[in-house]
């Protein structure tokens, strides 16, 4: 974490960059996580998960610049975001001073868990029947990504649950984003190689 943070009688002053950032050319406001106090751990090293806080930025800000990351199809998704001492008000701080952490892995809880992870590719995989995949090993292979998705379901559902009183499952999120990562890309894969379809090469973008 090296985006910082330093209070001033102006504000926060922001310094450091984020990469990866999505839809921040369009966005009027945005989230930063960014580093606003040494802490140290029990073993007296400088501890990587406190001294964290939370800021809503406004955009457009004179001290934040924002790049587009063209990703491998052309389109424009992700930003490399700048923040050369960008100036935000005392009152940009998201909750509490030094509690960004446990903000973070709270709302990732959310971001990673959703069905989104698996209706992104359902489509295709129910299209799969009717795009003439019914041979012996077409069918083995579409059962087994239709045992898997409602395996990743119900995984998702006790995330929710989990949320919904109150809890913190970090880690069984960020296994149902793994999984429903690896399982959006098994269904194109699957379904390609059986219906004999590959992706047409991307003409090169002026």
């Amino acid at each position: 974490m090296r985006t910082r943070a330093r209070l001033t009688e102006e504000g926060w002053r922001l310094s450091g960059t984020k990469l990866w950032t999505s839809g921040a050319h369009i966005a009027t406001a945005m989230v930063v996580l960014a580093r606003t106090d040494r802490a140290i751990d029990a073993d007296g090293k400088p501890s990587r998960h406190a001294g964290l806080s939370q800021f809503i930025v406004d955009l457009p800000n004179p001290g934040i610049r924002i790049s587009p990351v063209i990703t491998i199809d052309g389109a424009h998704h992700f930003n490399e975001v700048v923040f050369d001492d960008a100036l935000i008000p005392e009152s940009a701080l998201l909750g509490k001073r030094g509690d960004g952490w446990r903000q973070v892995t709270a709302e990732l809880g959310n971001e990673r868990s959703g069905p989104e992870r698996i209706l992104s590719t359902m489509p295709v995989l129910a299209a799969g029947p009717a795009a003439g995949l019914r041979g012996e090993a077409a069918r083995a292979d579409l059962g087994r990504l239709v045992a898997r998705v409602a395996v990743l379901r119900q995984l998702s559902a006790a995330v929710a649950g989990e949320l919904d009183r109150g809890g913190n499952p970090v880690t069984q999120a960020a296994l149902v984003k793994d999984l429903g990562t690896r399982f959006e890309g098994e269904v194109v894969d699957v379904v390609g190689r059986h219906a004999g379809a590959c992706p047409e090469p991307l003409a090169a973008n002026g």
